[in-house]
């Protein structure tokens, strides 16, 4: 496992202040569907943040392992570098996770939210794309609380910079 630099965990929480600011707004106005909007964004920009430089760091390797074979001879490497590093949706589902279980942030755990598929993505979408309102104020309350202990969890992890404990994981090779 790897840490995350400093620039980007303070990007996170620098991030995620604002938002929090947003969100106790929402909460005075109840406004259920934009608490529940920013509190999605909170998660979005952890997972595109933390994927960009995962594959920041593959290209690195990648090209160090092409320089290598340039000047040093060293065997031709047998993959092509992925030149893409940002990001402009989510990742798909076991890059997803591999991105950020390689940096100790529950991977499995966060995919459950943000699953296309899921309930609370289904919501997400629905807010954003419709418009259309809560019906159900306890679901939206299981649905809003499953997010902020996530959130929450995730975060802690960032400031200690420690990993998340989580079912064992066979251990991978970071990067091919």
């Amino acid at each position: 496992m790897e840490k995350l630099p400093l620039k980007i965990r303070n990007e996170l929480r620098e991030f995620r202040s604002v938002q929090e600011k947003l969100i106790q707004h929402y909460q005075s106005e109840n406004n259920n569907e934009m608490t529940y909007l920013v509190r999605w964004s909170i998660l979005e920009k952890l997972v595109k943040t933390v994927a960009t430089e995962y594959r920041r760091n593959l290209l690195l390797k990648s090209l160090q392992d092409w320089l290598a074979h340039v000047k040093k001879g060293d065997p031709k490497p047998s993959e092509i570098p992925n030149t893409v590093i940002e990001l402009k949706t989510l990742p798909k589902r076991n890059d997803f996770i591999t991105y950020l279980d390689y940096y100790g942030l529950n991977g499995q755990g966060i995919w459950k939210v943000m699953d296309s598929s899921g309930k609370h993505r289904r919501h997400r979408n629905e807010l954003a794309h419709t418009g259309k309102k809560f019906i159900n104020y306890f679901l939206y309350r299981l649905l809003s609380a499953d997010m902020e202990k996530l959130t929450e969890k995730v975060f802690t992890k960032i400031e200690s910079n420690k990993s998340i404990k989580s079912r064992p994981r066979k251990k991978r090779a970071p990067f091919k």
